[in-house]
């Protein structure tokens, strides 16, 4: 392999590594996301659903994976999982209004196509609930923050003490 190739290989490494939580989020979101489209989609066009309902549905399912996804294979914490479980579930709440709020006003309202306003609303709901899991959810610990060198914990109510 070539010395250019190399190197941006470890600048991709280095990268990765200091961003690998986001990186992590990010394909887990990514991944959320298809499920609560899919199971909108089923519901909403298979089963004759109505659009909010079905997107209550789609964002529950949604939710569980991801909050599961990340737990295990992202921030690995397994302390406080109900109150970290009640934390992410209240973003996703705030992500399923956003996602209703589309579909009520886009669909039920002025009568665009549910289907491609659910897809429409999907990024705005992602940067949402990225932003606000990053800083209430899967905080850091003030013991982390202040270098103790223990194992990485987050608390949820804790400000990041650098």
């Amino acid at each position: 392999m070539s010395e250019k190739k190399i190197q941006i290989l470890e600048i991709g490494k280095d990268l990765f590594a200091q961003h690998r939580n986001a990186a992590l989020y990010f394909v887990i979101g990514l991944s959320a996301s298809a499920i609560d489209l899919v199971v909108y989609l089923v519901l909403f066009n298979l089963v004759s659903w109505a659009a909010v309902v079905s997107t209550v549905v789609s964002v529950s399912a949604a939710t569980v994976f991801g909050f599961v996804m990340n737990i295990i294979f992202n921030f690995k914490v397994y302390d406080k999982l109900f109150f970290r479980f009640l934390s992410y579930s209240s973003v996703s709440g705030v992500g399923l209004l956003l996602s209703a709020g589309f579909l009520y006003f886009f669909h039920n309202r002025a009568g665009f196509n549910g289907n491609l306003v659910k897809v429409a609303s999907l990024p705005f709901v992602f940067l949402t609930q990225y932003l606000l899991n990053k800083t209430i959810s899967f905080r850091k610990s003030a013991k982390k923050a202040q270098g103790t060198g223990g194992a990485e914990t987050l608390e949820i109510g804790q400000e990041d003490q650098r």
